[in-house]
């Protein structure tokens, strides 16, 4: 990108080690944006994209945690603003892509595929929100992917693919809590986007802010 439209902010990216999470970290960090690049346990390839911005001549850093775990989320939530100084974005993209039929899912299982898309959402929402306020605003973003129902086998459930609607309802509570401050905290919901599709994107399209092109 030849201009650096959000020079100055911050962004986390959960579950940014590979696919969508890795190209959208790109994105931002090409945009200007310093970015937080998290991984749950792949931390070899989260520092690849670490140093794939570095090398393009951006700032990003490694920030392993388990956005399950809330002690895990806050420290890497301060941990970024301690590296970067400030927070402006949080990408919500951590999932788990397991396809297996509902009829053999186990309850552990749909808990486990909860416990990301939702509680870790929470968690990391939470623990964000208060440095976003602090910079004046900001903007937070849920990836939902398109619904099981549309590319999932014939009998297969690949919610533990696809961030649940339940995220959208963090969002949609965001921005009726952020009411109370005078702030353009901004919630984005995208479907079904692949790594290949963000190319030629703005940065600030990811964001919800603009139209790509």
């Amino acid at each position: 990108m030849a201009d650096k439209e959000l020079a100055g902010k911050v962004a986390l990216v959960t579950g940014a080690s590979r696919n969508i999470g890795r190209a959208i970290a790109l994105q931002l960090a090409a945009g200007g944006a310093a970015v937080g690049v998290n991984a749950r346990n792949a931390k070899e390839d989260a520092d690849k994209v670490v140093q794939e911005v570095k090398q393009a001549g951006g700032q990003a850093e490694t920030f392993m945690a388990d956005i399950v775990d809330p002690k895990a989320v806050n420290a890497m939530v301060e941990g970024v603003v301690k590296k970067f100084g400030r927070l402006d974005f949080l990408i919500l993209n951590a999932s788990v892509r397991k396809e297996t039929a509902f009829m053999d899912m186990s309850f552990e299982e749909w808990k486990s595929l909860l416990s990301i898309t939702l509680d870790g959402s929470f968690h990391c929402v939470k623990a964000s929100l208060p440095h976003m306020i602090k910079a004046g605003g900001g903007a937070i973003v849920t990836l939902r992917r398109a619904g099981p129902d549309e590319h999932a086998p014939r009998g297969r459930s690949l919610g533990a693919s696809r961030r649940l609607r339940g995220s959208d309802g963090t969002a949609r509570g965001t921005r009726r809590d952020r009411h109370a401050h005078p702030l353009p905290v901004r919630a984005r919901r995208t479907d079904g986007e692949r790594p290949a599709d963000l190319r030629g994107w703005r940065a600030t399209a990811i964001l919800g802010m603009r139209a790509e092109g």
